[in-house]
């Protein structure tokens, strides 16, 4: 008689231990399902954030973009445009340039292109920065 109490004691134990694991292992499953669906939320949040100041940032290079086609249209359109324009290289001792040094020759219209390239160039870069910003600004708060 003592065998069968010790063995329906141990089937007892063993059957509220098992049931008892299996609701821990059930509740850390539900802890953890809450945890992986409030951080896909924020995720989400974020990207659509990051979105949001990348349109904003993206509208803004385009407006610049398109403010300095039109001056550069406008330009190019102008009388002056094709005005040859004369670059005297400076001598070596800082005074202005000497016989013996060669004078680029360039029109007026080059000198836009290059103008606009480079502006091109900066407004690139000035809109890099601003999205850089205003994403370290979110993620401050």
């Amino acid at each position: 008689m003592n065998y069968i109490q010790i063995v329906i004691t141990f089937v007892i134990t063993s059957v509220v231990a098992f049931a008892l694991h299996t609701l821990d292992v059930g509740a850390i499953k539900l802890h953890d399902q809450s945890e992986l669906k409030s951080q896909q939320e924020a995720l989400q949040k974020s990207c659509k954030d990051d979105k949001i100041v990348t349109s904003e940032v993206s509208h803004d290079f385009e407006s610049n973009l398109s403010n300095l086609t039109a001056e550069r249209s406008r330009l190019q359109q102008s009388t002056i445009a094709s005005m040859p324009v004369t670059i005297t290289s400076p001598g070596h001792d800082g005074t202005s340039g000497k016989p013996g040094h060669v004078a680029k020759n360039a029109t007026s219209n080059q000198l836009y292109d290059f103008a606009t390239e480079a502006e091109h160039y900066r407004l690139q870069l000035k809109s890099c920065q601003s999205f850089v910003t205003k994403v370290w600004e979110e993620q401050k708060q």
